[in-house]
């Protein structure tokens, strides 16, 4: 039977249609919608907890590779004066083809 039959027996029965709500529905509703809203509030405060965690290691992972650049950098820097003070500048540099020979208290120096 359809809503709109149902509704032609009443009015030819004159039947008066009156719904009681049951109290025990009404608080499962409620339960569940509070329940609902705990799990939501949940769920987005771990969200922004694993956030926050992967936006601290890749902060830390960045500067730490900033760290490692500058480090490099001035290595590079300190050898070229090395370099540049024994004069290699004008050898060719390949691997097992010039060796470079230096004295012991360079050898301290550049270690």
């Amino acid at each position: 039977m359809s809503l709109k039959q149902f509704d032609q027996v009443i009015e030819t029965e004159g039947l008066t249609a009156t719904f009681d709500p049951d109290p025990f529905t009404i608080g499962l509703g409620i339960f569940a919608a509070l329940a609902g809203g705990g799990a939501f509030l949940e769920t987005r405060r771990q969200r922004q907890l694993a956030e926050r965690q992967h936006r601290d290691r890749f902060r830390s992972a960045w500067f730490n590779a900033k760290r490692a650049l500058i480090y490099f950098g001035r290595n590079i820097d300190e050898f070229e004066t090395y370099v540049l003070e024994d004069n290699y500048g004008g050898k060719s540099f390949r691997i097992g083809s010039v060796r470079l020979t230096v004295d012991a208290d360079r050898h301290r120096s550049l270690r």
